[in-house]
């Protein structure tokens, strides 16, 4: 299975395609995320890691777009990104949009959240996702993560209730590419 490691930095992964806006030792491609089409053939990848990247690039929509169309049917992306109630969310100045555990779901299978408007019936770009919210040592250990990654109506309680009290550190998104 060909698996892509998008935005490695120096992150680099033996028998993967390295990516980066940075040339840099076992940097594959150096290339921009924010300029389309990315550089691959359709249905080309298996698995495609996305760690702290997303929150970089100016639309997130057109780079989930991208990644559906150069994975295969099936596939996984697992995408990583600061919790909008971290610090380090509104703390980098190369950030330019915070996430909540919700973010992609416009883009799910099963619609978005809450019922607001989903792109599903403009798009064909479709994931199967689930979200969860990651937090430090001791929120972790007081059971934070446990509780609040039951569903979505925890998680959603916890970000409008308690987040800027107790604050997340990121939020992992695992897609299944629906084709």
């Amino acid at each position: 299975m060909k698996k892509l490691n998008l935005g490695c930095g120096s992150n680099i992964k033996e028998g993967w395609t390295n990516l980066d806006v940075v040339k840099g030792n076992g940097v594959d491609i150096v290339w921009n995320l924010d300029e389309f089409p990315y550089p691959f053939k359709d249905n080309e990848f298996g698995f495609i890691l996305a760690e702290m990247v997303m929150e970089h690039t100016w639309e997130p929509d057109k780079v989930l777009k991208q990644l559906w169309r150069i994975s295969k049917s099936g596939g996984s992306i697992k995408i990583t990104v600061p919790h909008f109630s971290n610090w380090q969310s509104w703390g980098d100045i190369t950030h330019r949009r915070p996430f909540n555990s919700t973010s992609l779901f416009s883009f799910s299978s099963r619609g978005s959240h809450r019922g607001s408007t989903s792109l599903i019936n403009s798009q064909k770009e479709i994931f199967d996702i689930k979200s969860k919210i990651k937090f430090g040592k001791i929120l972790k250990a007081l059971g934070f993560e446990w509780a609040f990654n039951i569903n979505n109506y925890a998680r959603g309680f916890y970000e409008r209730n308690l987040s800027q009290i107790f604050p997340a550190q990121s939020i992992i998104f695992d897609l299944r590419v629906v084709k």
